[in-house]
């Protein structure tokens, strides 16, 4: 009598979940019942997301970075297979980048119930300007509540927030609170990955000032896609760009880049393997300097600034 009981309590059960799926598919993946689920499945838009995704959710979570290597953000579209593999996700983490604009609606129309998760909420964008000191007084709103809406910068604001340690801190918060709510019986998990991520941002940070030691405040690098600007406030450098908002620069803006890079001595030109390098170097060909690659979508983020950093220092101090 008990066996029989128990199947038949069991066969009810499991008419009960068939009949939950039936009705409302991503009701046992939310995040109440997550905690069946071996991995939260995440999907960002770019590579730098992926490392921050991967300290902060550790083991438990699995994440997926859209955009492919040497791909820009600027000219990218998803494809079909991408647009569908974001159903089966749990958050999709967007950073502004430019092709989220017209992802985000279709995304929205054929996955509604997907979470989204804006990584760089409260961070106060700054301005794409040619040759201009950044200002190192930038405030960030302090409220870092989920929103289901992301906030897209207006035009010529710099979308690039990752690559600098003060606002990657933001982000990194931003992206704990978003799988803490996702998953709630594992936030001690993620706010323990969390503290120890907000500790190596501030090591990388001291790292990097250590780099700059020998560098002059203000002074300046020149950068064909000016993707650094944070990273120039944050130390105290300005990026001078070849080009913003993804226009080449002019015969006369040639002129005047090339009359720049003169007078400050200039002697390299950096560019991202995202993009062309023709302009770059009829620069670096007209002051007798060359070009060097700094990836601002490198995965291996920290690597990659300490790098960045140590080429940036190198073109700074090549008199000395």
């Amino acid at each position: 009598m008990f066996g029989y009981l128990h199947i038949k309590s069991c066969f009810h059960c499991l008419c009960f979940l068939f009949f939950c799926y039936a009705v409302h598919p991503g009701l046992l993946l939310s995040g109440q019942a997550l905690a069946g689920q071996d991995k939260l499945q995440v999907i960002v838009s770019i590579a730098p997301q992926k490392y921050f995704s991967d300290r902060i959710g550790g083991d438990l979570v699995q994440t997926t970075v859209l955009l492919p290597a040497g791909a820009s953000p600027h000219t990218f579209e998803p494809r079909p297979s991408q647009i569908r593999l974001l159903g089966s996700a749990d958050i999709y983490m967007t950073i502004g980048v430019e092709y989220e604009k017209a992802l985000l609606p279709r995304i929205e129309a054929l996955h509604p119930d997907l979470e989204i998760a804006p990584v760089d909420h409260g961070i106060e964008k700054i301005a794409m300007t040619r040759s201009c000191a950044y200002d190192h007084n930038h405030g960030h709103n302090q409220d870092h509540k989920h929103h289901n809406h992301h906030e897209h910068g207006h035009k010529g604001l710099d979308p690039h927030v990752w690559l600098a340690p003060d606002t990657a801190m933001l982000i990194a918060e931003n992206i704990f609170q978003s799988m803490a709510g996702a998953w709630p019986d594992k936030e001690r998990y993620f706010r323990d990955n969390y503290l120890e991520f907000i500790e190596e941002l501030n090591a990388l940070d001291q790292e990097i000032k250590t780099i700059f030691k020998d560098l002059a405040p203000g002074s300046r690098f020149m950068v064909f896609h000016p993707a650094w600007g944070y990273f120039a406030r944050a130390y105290g450098l300005v990026q001078v760009p070849v080009e913003v908002e993804g226009r080449e620069p002019k015969p006369a803006d040639l002129k005047e880049l090339i009359d720049t890079a003169v007078a400050e001595d200039i002697r390299i030109v950096f560019v991202s393997p995202q993009f062309s390098k023709r302009s770059a170097e009829t620069i670096a060909k007209a002051i007798n300097g060359r070009t060097a690659v700094i990836d601002p979508l490198a995965e291996e983020w920290k690597k990659n600034l300490i790098a960045v950093a140590q080429k940036i220092a190198q073109a700074g101090n090549h008199s000395n």
